[in-house]
């Protein structure tokens, strides 16, 4: 992963704004057609498992219908209306989702930053953005989660802007974790997600209503999809399992006494997480199971300790869950050298026995030749 404070630093001028690049050059960096794209529209509820706790939406509620009876609706066609007052209800909706997540995860890992610069990876591209979310995972690692591109009148005018910049933001996490952005009117919302492979993009969301203030109850039960958790790492509310298992660290450098406290942490979340939560975390588990034992390898003095970490990784080379095997072969962050590898500095018993019980065995692997071709 990339520490994207370090990035920043180092990097302060683009030749290109987003909001500059055609549509015909925004789809050769994309890699596919904005109309089909924009086509492909799927249902808000398809991105929400999991609904925002009532305390948080009422107090976005009452913040939303004090800036309504100080700023009047949003409405482009409606003088005096300007940018401004969009980003004022952005700001609103934005700053009380990273305040509840702080102050119930108990963490303070969540940022909300504001006229952000992000700059693509070859520094020929960026601009600053109206509202970013950053998450520090360790006190070296900041990475990406949100980005918010606020616009007057028009949905459509904002995305090549927010495609490119999420495009960006994954870029530099370098970590194939999930990016989130929203264009907005602030009435209306539209999510886009992308995974470093995958992007997806809602059907607008309705989050203000006129004369809100008398209705409540209909905006609290139809209009607050947007505050609601996406499954992998939905708005900057969510705590889904995936952003529990970052804060593991790959490399286990941390003190044995830091290095419980994320297993505690991990233990109170999947307690708190629903089924679907929990059977992505047992998969996420065991990778970094995989990668832990990686450092207790020729450091204990156990035969029958030996012997169950060697039975683990045995088992683990016939998985069909495809990070696992990755995990078996593949570098650390930051480094290029693969576990495996740095087996051969060890005791030439025990790079002996990783070949022989766990690469040959992936590599009469039955049924993924992702799998062979990892080893």
């Amino acid at each position: 992963m990339t520490d994207i404070e370090e990035v920043s630093r180092k990097k302060g001028e683009y030749t290109t704004a987003f909001l500059n690049v055609s549509q015909e050059e925004a789809e050769l960096l994309l890699g596919f057609k904005i109309y089909q794209f924009y086509n492909d529209q799927l249902p808000i509820e398809q991105f929400i498992t999991k609904t925002a706790p009532k305390e948080l939406k009422k107090k976005i509620f009452d913040r939303l219908t004090d800036c309504m009876n100080s700023e009047g609706f949003p409405e482009a066609t409606i003088a005096p209306m300007n940018e401004s007052v969009v980003t004022d209800y952005v700001g609103l909706i934005l700053m009380a989702m990273v305040a509840y997540s702080n102050r119930t995860t108990h963490r303070n890992e969540l940022m909300l930053l504001r006229e952000k610069q992000i700059i693509s990876k070859d520094e020929q591209y960026g601009e600053n953005i109206e509202f970013v979310i950053t998450q520090m995972v360790h006190v070296r690692n900041t990475r990406y989660i949100l980005v918010v591109q606020a616009k007057r009148d028009s949905l459509g005018k904002g995305l090549i802007q927010l495609l490119l910049a999420l495009k960006s933001m994954s870029d530099i996490n370098n970590d194939q974790k999930m990016v989130y952005g929203f264009v907005t009117t602030a009435i209306n919302w539209q999510l886009i997600t992308y995974d470093g492979q995958l992007w997806k993009l809602s059907e607008p969301a309705v989050a203000l209503l006129g004369n809100m203030g008398t209705k409540e109850d209909r905006w609290l039960k139809q209009n607050t999809q947007i505050l609601d958790n996406n499954r992998n790492r939905g708005g900057a509310a969510a705590r889904p399992i995936d952003d529990i298992i970052l804060c593991l660290p790959s490399t286990f450098d941390l003190t044995p006494q830091l290095l419980l406290q994320h297993f505690d942490l991990l233990l109170i979340k999947l307690n708190a997480s629903n089924a679907k939560y929990i059977s992505d975390a047992i998969l996420n588990v065991r990778v970094c199971l995989i990668l832990s034992l990686f450092h207790f390898i020729g450091k204990t003095c156990s035969k029958e300790n030996i012997n169950i970490i060697w039975k683990v990784l045995e088992k683990a080379a016939m998985d069909n869950y495809p990070p696992i095997i990755k995990s078996l072969f593949a570098s650390p962050q930051r480094t290029s050298r693969s576990r495996s590898s740095k087996l051969k500095t060890s005791l030439k018993e025990i790079f002996e026995r990783f070949v022989k019980g766990t690469q040959f065995k992936v590599l009469d692997h039955p049924t993924s030749l992702e799998a062979r071709l990892w080893a």
